[in-house]
């Protein structure tokens, strides 16, 4: 089955929306959580200003290697307390991170440099709703099955369509 660009172009929109709505929910919970455990929010911003203190340090090259690792240490620190108030709340530790649809690409569509099979996927469901809008599977059963739109008469090869297939139709329907 070929797909075009428009057929991918969907695919990746859809994957995109995906993504989008797995950030959304994450960031509600985010915010639920918050108001619930403030401290949650306040060690975060500890960590932030730990990166941030490290990473100036580093470009300008104020601080020792002693000094850094005390940071280090600090945020691995302030990292097993937000660890632990999530279990005290009886959340999980990824809890408040996304729930992507896709855990091979995290709904990006691309794993490892390549289109994920989840746009490849995406696209064939595209193509196949597409051809069901025109002609539709579900009209295609036993219940709508005509014999009349097979010929009556023999081929050259002495086969007779209509009775071939009511003999096909006869065995399927066993």
């Amino acid at each position: 089955m070929s797909y075009n660009r428009a057929d991918y172009m969907d695919a990746f929109q859809a994957v995109n929306n995906y993504k989008d709505k797995a950030i959304k929910e994450s960031e509600i919970k985010r915010n639920k959580f918050i108001n619930e455990h403030p401290e949650y929010e306040n060690i975060e911003t500890q960590i932030s200003k730990a990166i941030i203190e490290v990473t100036r340090s580093v470009l300008l090259g104020e601080k020792n290697k002693n000094e850094i690792e005390k940071i280090e240490a600090k945020n691995k620190s302030l990292q097993k307390q937000k660890a632990e108030i999530l279990l005290s709340a009886g959340k999980s530790k990824d809890y408040l991170r996304p729930v992507f649809s896709c855990k091979i690409c995290n709904d990006s569509g691309y794993a490892d440099g390549k289109m994920c099979n989840c746009v490849k996927k995406i696209a064939k469901k595209i193509i196949y709703d597409r051809l069901n809008n025109i002609t539709p599977l579900e009209n295609s059963i036993f219940e709508n099955f005509n014999l009349l739109h097979y010929s009556n008469t023999e081929d050259e090869n002495g086969i007779n369509a209509r009775k071939r297939m009511s003999k096909i139709f006869k065995h399927c329907l066993k």
